[in-house]
């Protein structure tokens, strides 16, 4: 679940900023639940906060009803691939933004050797046996309080100030540790069906990608910019999709619903091959 981000970058009158290079060199993208923006320097695309209608609230109805598919659907296979990548000797992992504490559940599970899992989250957990679950924002987190290996899924395209998060992030991790970030990629075979979708009148499923709590929508390159400007070095990108049991397609009816998700699936599968996923993981390193 998202952690807040506060930083408030100037602007230049009916211009916004590009929320990952600064650049004023932004271009109105589209219309859905905000006015969403793409910068020309590094292909970030991102909603203005102020213009969006109907923002989230991550409370119990949040995982419950909401998104309870996504969250009654952990994505294991994504799980089993960052584990590959944790190095041995590893002796602390946090979670930013562990939601009901999946993934950290998977890794107590497999990875016996490490001695503290934590997690945090705006939402409440209840007590599980070898993870320690703390409620509020990442930056309440004693300064001190530093990690070997440092985790954020599916909590970066929340904030506003995506650059003050992964330092926030960068913060966290142990120097010589890694950080991981999965994120949506609006480069992807799915997001592009949805614009064009758009354009021809359907507008449901740009909505529901562009929606309000949706406010930074990455590509590799802008993903990649963002971590780096807060001293990480990504070492690599994982392309992959979401398990479609995690889906969350709100539709009119059973059939329109089915339609959607039998589109949806074709578009996944299509763009594995093409090697245009619907998420995106780098792995990052702190050097020092």
């Amino acid at each position: 679940m998202p952690m807040e981000s506060t930083v408030t970058r100037e602007r230049s009158p009916g211009v916004p900023t590009c929320t990952v290079c600064g650049s004023n060199r932004t271009r109105h993208y589209l219309q859905a639940q905000g006015s969403v923006y793409r910068c020309v320097e590094c292909s970030h695309v991102f909603s203005v906060p102020e213009s969006t209608i109907g923002a989230e609230h991550y409370d119990v109805d949040y995982f419950e009803h909401t998104h309870r598919n996504w969250f009654a659907h952990p994505n294991i296979d994504l799980f089993r691939w960052i584990v590959g990548q944790i190095p041995n000797g590893v002796s602390s992992v946090l979670d930013a933004g562990c939601g009901r504490g999946a993934f950290l559940r998977f890794l107590r599970k497999n990875m016996g050797t490490t001695s503290r899992l934590v997690g945090i989250d705006y939402s409440s957990n209840n007590p599980d046996s070898g993870i320690e679950y703390r409620q509020g924002d990442i930056t309440k987190l004693p300064k001190e309080d530093r990690f070997d290996v440092v985790v954020s899924l599916a909590v970066i395209e929340h904030v506003a100030d995506p650059v003050l998060f992964a330092s926030t992030l960068f913060d966290r991790c142990n120097p010589g540790g890694m950080v991981v970030v999965m994120t949506l990629d609006n480069d992807s075979l799915l997001y592009s069906a949805a614009r064009l979708m758009a354009r021809v009148g359907v507008g449901g499923p740009c909505e529901r990608l562009y929606s309000a709590h949706h406010l930074q929508h990455f590509t590799s390159h802008s993903l990649k910019i963002a971590l780096g400007k807060s001293g990480m070095e990504v070492i690599r990108i994982h392309h992959h999709n979401a398990p479609v049991a995690a889906l969350d397609i709100p539709a009119a009816n059973s059939i329109v619903g089915s339609v959607y998700m039998l589109g949806v699936i074709g578009l996944l599968w299509a763009g594995f091959l093409v090697h245009r996923t619907y998420l995106q993981t780098a792995v990052a390193r702190r050097a020092k």
